[in-house]
């Protein structure tokens, strides 16, 4: 029964998320710089467990009905199996040195807030940004993972919804896993200008840490648990303020990004409306076509002909709909009040993706 062996593992591991997802939010509001960053790892965390437990319940479904290939039921158990790794590892960045991460719960005071704080911050958001990318990658790999099962043996709506699904979902996985690439690259090269600063201008002349034996290097995948040391602090505050500006201009390129899949999947979703409303136009014209034809050799009327054609098939209106249709491009691109604004100023709306199933 290997899907029952899945499903406990799914258990566990959304158990450990949910609850680590649950200590980091009882610090947002202590948080300054690390605020935003964390509340969106948060988010990703919940999105994607809560997206692991529903393709849990298709795994063991599968048992019995076998609509995943052998090729599609070991990917299903590979996004369990990643998500076990990025909760595991963002369980140990995030933990202090003297706390355990065996238990089955994390709670708030495993958490090293030192770490989320502004000195330290630009050593660790490198880091935790590659395993909130990896947590987005592996939630459109399960989200691909449900749409197939659910094109193979979901109700006759259900397989044509999911179907149409599946090219978007393929763009946004092959976006998340470009974003994921970017990270990389961007974690390996501040670990390296840091390596480099290092050693042109010396320890006490930069913000490098100070490594003791056995902690974790900013640019290194182990598990130490010892903490950094710093030293020459203001130095490390100019440093941060770059790299600040850099996250800046990186996040408002991502968003950009994001905001050109979702305008293509809007404009495909207003075609095929327009197509639907213009075939069901048509469809009614043609109807009416032939019942005054037929009406016609009867010898009636024309007047109570034009009566009974509009009784029978009556023409609808769409210029309603197209009317809509034409207000979404310009909604699109409205502004509005952010919920909890302090200040109540108007703000770009957000962008979510019409693909995300919370």
């Amino acid at each position: 029964m290997a899907g029952i062996g899945e499903a406990s593992a799914i258990i566990g591991i959304t158990h450990v998320g949910f609850s680590l997802a649950k200590a980091l939010n009882t610090y947002l509001s202590d948080l300054a710089d690390a605020s935003d960053d964390i509340s969106s790892l948060v988010s990703d965390i919940e999105a994607t467990l809560g997206q692991l437990r529903d393709l849990g319940k298709l795994i063991e479904k599968n048992e019995s009905t076998k609509a995943w290939t052998d090729d599609g039921l070991r990917n299903a158990k590979k996004c369990v199996t990643d998500c076990d790794r990025i909760i595991t590892k963002l369980r140990k960045l995030l933990k202090k040195s003297t706390a355990s991460a065996t238990s089955d719960e994390v709670n708030r005071d495993e958490i090293d807030v030192t770490k989320l704080e502004r000195a330290l911050w630009p050593f660790i958001k490198p880091r935790l940004e590659v395993y909130r990318r990896e947590l987005q990658s592996i939630k459109q790999d399960i989200m691909i993972a449900y749409s197939s099962y659910m094109t193979k043996f979901g109700s006759d709506a259900e397989r044509r919804k999911y179907t149409d699904d599946m090219p978007g979902l393929q763009r946004t996985r092959a976006l998340a896993r470009r974003q994921l690439r970017e990270a990389k690259e961007h974690r390996r090269r501040k670990g390296s200008d840091w390596r480099r600063k290092a050693d042109a201008e010396g320890s006490a002349q930069i913000p490098t840490p100070n490594i003791r034996p056995g902690t974790v290097r900013p640019d290194d995948d182990g598990d130490g648990d010892e903490p950094l040391v710093y030293e020459n602090l203001d130095e490390l505050e100019r440093e941060f303020e770059t790299w600040k500006l850099e996250e800046n201009e990186r996040q408002a390129q991502e968003e950009a990004e994001k905001r050109a899949v979702q305008e293509d999947a809007v404009r495909s979703w207003k075609l095929q409306q327009s197509q639907e409303i213009e075939s069901s136009r048509q469809k009614i014209e043609d109807a009416r076509s032939s019942l005054r034809a037929e009406l016609t050799t009867r010898h009636i009327a024309p007047q109570q002909i034009e009566e009974i054609v509009d009784h029978v098939h009556p023409r609808i209106d769409f210029r309603s709909e197209l009317h809509v249709l034409s207000r979404a491009s310009a909604s699109d691109k409205a502004v509005s009040v952010v919920p909890g604004s302090d200040s109540g100023e108007a703000t770009p709306a957000r962008w979510w993706s019409i693909w995300s199933r919370k």
